[in-house]
């Protein structure tokens, strides 16, 4: 540890009872602070004794007011008199650009936005002392880090508050320049059930014991610091938002200069992809699913970055494809060693092989990860770095008789979903073109868990992989949905969970040189990104897939279950002890994906609105059957023209310069497509 270091994080011996100039500063403004309703630690009051004065010499390390205060000349820790929260206090120019950014972003209009994640300005305090001198109250936060990330979710979080608050300075017209990592902190206040010393953060207030710490919840908020050398434009000329200037944390962007103008809002968005680099996708391994974004965040050419809006959406997106379970994060070191499940994986890959199914060479016995004896960064571009998903129950394989990438999927021999799915893809089902459900390729026992069978499904990707582009994307996939839906029905089969994730496209036609199963942007390699064509070219298959949940009524029994599993929790029916109807509750279901996936994010599918408020109505009897949603979504697509059929799909937080290129492409191209 260095000097300075320790000087900030641990008392030192010599001369330690005197203050320092800095601290003498903010110990003759003890009293302002006070008269305002804020205390600063015994140590920096005016009469202020050390508490170890008498003692024995190492009680000076036990003593709270031992700590000094961190080299930040500028800014100290106080308590709130009035509930005892803990604070920051800045000293600030009251003329500056940063006082009149941050107070306009704590205005109690800005405040009500929720994507509004600047750090609040909770009062300020001028000096009577200096005309000049202003001091501004704001939360005590914490680096992001402080305590580490456990979760994936945790840092998912994190990104995603960051992500939507930059968008969010962004449409006012702000650029921050400087949302380095050291600027982006929490409010942790809520994970530490006791308090934590604001100098020895791992303690308790007084330093008498390590601070006790709760897991990360969605209670915790992240925020942009320190408006220094932020810039607010006023005008709405996208071409006069430059700037000049080296200053800031980070060093990396190239386009900084002090002569050459450039776009401070895409080097915001270099800043926070750097930070995704360097603090997460450099210190953890199981991070890969956000490789793409971070990529075109930190391009080298400042145009070939998203606006801060693209790069939320496709972190949104990133995030939905995620599953649920509970994902630690994984530090480096242990990239290379196989998890308890991928390790169940592997010890079937000779018996799986015999069937005439390859796993992945990261999981054939004799193993040797391909970047070792490399660079570290080796890691990260290696096929076989690439670790199983949290999904224990299931793996990526390719048949060995046509290279042809499938799913393996333990199950129950006596489960229900076995029963289910093999009367659904029987050969009578399959002849019937309305069949949605998965096809069940192979099914045979195990030989590790007598009472299981590994069933053989195509590999398929959440149906917005690749995204939809236009509005007859969307509309040939829910006529499809609709008619699989009708059909599982007419066999007496109520889904009970057909949410976004249970529904499924087999894209492999979308991808001429395949992709990798686990980094899916990528090829099978996972040397380089897979080409993607148009779905306007190739017919897709949508699916329902895991029946884990489901029932199947025969004619004589009643249509009510109980039951409250299932991906998607609004249904309102949802109950361990009333009855409801199974049926309507797959059109609630259905109508909620149409609701949260797409007319939410596209402005132009406003031609749903009427047969989506039908579906997800909060009384079931109101709701169509699946069979009269279906008819009415077939009515719905005929009545759209054949040039809007082929119209891009607007996404709905896309710039109006955005939207008007989209619309004159759109023009074109439906022409084209009426006339060819």
């Amino acid at each position: 540890m260095s000097s300075d270091q320790q000087s900030a994080n641990e008392p030192s011996r010599d001369g330690f009872a005197f203050l320092s100039a800095e601290e003498v500063y903010w110990r003759d403004r003890q009293e302002l602070l006070e008269s305002r309703g804020y205390m600063l630690r015994p140590r920096y009051r005016p009469d202020w004794i050390p508490s170890w004065r008498g003692k024995p010499r190492n009680a000076m390390f036990q003593a709270e007011d031992g700590y000094r205060l961190p080299f930040r000349t500028s800014v100290i820790d106080a308590t709130r008199m009035s509930d005892g929260k803990l604070v920051y206090v800045k000293r600030i120019d009251k003329n500056s650009q940063e006082l009149q950014i941050i107070s306009f972003l704590s205005s109690e209009e800005m405040r009500r936005d929720p994507r509004n994640h600047c750090v609040p300005l909770l009062d300020t305090i001028p000096d009577p002392s200096d005309p000049n001198t202003a001091y501004i109250v704001m939360p005590f936060l914490r680096y992001v880090d402080s305590p580490g990330f456990v979760l994936v979710d945790d840092v998912l979080e994190c990104l995603d508050q960051v992500l939507e608050g930059l968008v969010f300075i962004h449409d006012h017209g702000i650029a921050h320049r400087d949302c380095a990592y050291k600027n982006i902190m929490m409010d942790a206040s809520s994970i530490f059930p006791h308090g934590f010393h604001p100098i020895a953060r791992t303690k308790l207030p007084d330093v008498s014991g390590p601070a006790p710490v709760l897991p990360r919840t969605s209670a915790v908020r992240y925020y942009l610091i320190d408006f220094g050398i932020s810039t607010r434009f006023t005008d709405t000329d996208n071409s006069s938002r430059m700037v000049v200037g080296t200053l800031g944390l980070d060093r990396e962007p190239p386009e900084l200069s002090d002569d050459v103008p450039y776009d401070p809002f895409k080097l915001d968005v270099f800043l926070i992809g750097n930070m995704m680099r360097r603090e997460f996708l450099e210190k953890y391994a199981n991070l890969t699913m956000l490789e793409p974004l971070v990529e075109r965040m930190v391009h080298q050419d400042p145009a070939q970055r998203p606006i801060a809006a693209e790069a939320h959406r496709q972190f949104k997106q990133i995030r939905r494809r995620l599953s649920d379970v509970v994902c630690f994060v994984a530090p480096l070191d242990t990239f290379s060693q196989l998890c308890g499940d991928e390790l169940a994986w592997k010890a079937r890959q000779e018996f799986l092989q015999g069937r005439g199914y390859m796993l992945r060479p990261r999981y054939h016995p004799d193993w040797i990860p391909s970047w070792r004896g490399k660079h570290p960064d080796a890691a990260f571009s290696a096929e076989d770095g690439y670790a199983l998903p949290l999904r224990t129950h299931v793996i990526d394989a390719t048949r060995m008789s046509d290279g042809k990438l499938v799913y393996l999927k333990k199950v129950g021999t006596e489960s229900q979903e076995l029963q289910i799915l093999s009367y659904l893809t029987s050969e009578e089902m399959r002849r019937d073109p309305r069949n949605h459900c998965v096809p069940l390729l192979d099914v045979f026992p195990d030989a590790f868990e007598p009472d299981k069978a590994i069933i053989v499904m195509p590999f398929l990707r959440y149906i917005n992989s690749p995204p939809f582009e236009r509005i007859e994307d969307v509309l040939e996939c829910l006529d499809q949905i609709l008619e699989g839906l009708v059909f599982i029905h007419d066999q007496g089969v109520a889904h009970r969970d057909c949410a976004f994730k249970n529904i499924m496209m087999d894209a492999s036609g979308l991808f001429p040189r395949g992709f990798h199963p686990i980094m899916q942007h990528k090829l099978p390699d996972a040397q380089g990104l897979a080409p993607v064509l148009s779905r306007d070219t190739i017919p897709i298959q949508y699916y329902f897939i895991d029946f884990g949940i489901s029932t199947r009524f025969t004619a004589d029994m009643p249509k009510l279950v109980v039951g409250r599993n299932g991906l998607d929790q609004e249904p309102p029916e949802l109950s361990q002890t009333a009855p409801y109807d199974p049926f309507k509750l797959d059109v609630f279901l259905i109508g909620n994906i149409i609701r949260r996936e797409l007319h939410a994010n596209y402005s132009n599918l406003t031609m749903l609105e009427p047969l989506m408020n039908q579906m997800v109505h909060p009384d079931p009897t109101q709701r169509p059957t699946a069979a009269e949603a279906h008819r009415q979504m077939r009515a719905i697509r005929r009545n759209v023209s054949v040039l809007y059929r082929y119209w891009s799909l607007q996404p709905r937080d896309s710039v109006a310069v955005v939207r008007a290129f989209r619309n004159v492409y759109s023009l074109f191209y439906s022409v084209y497509r009426a006339v060819f």
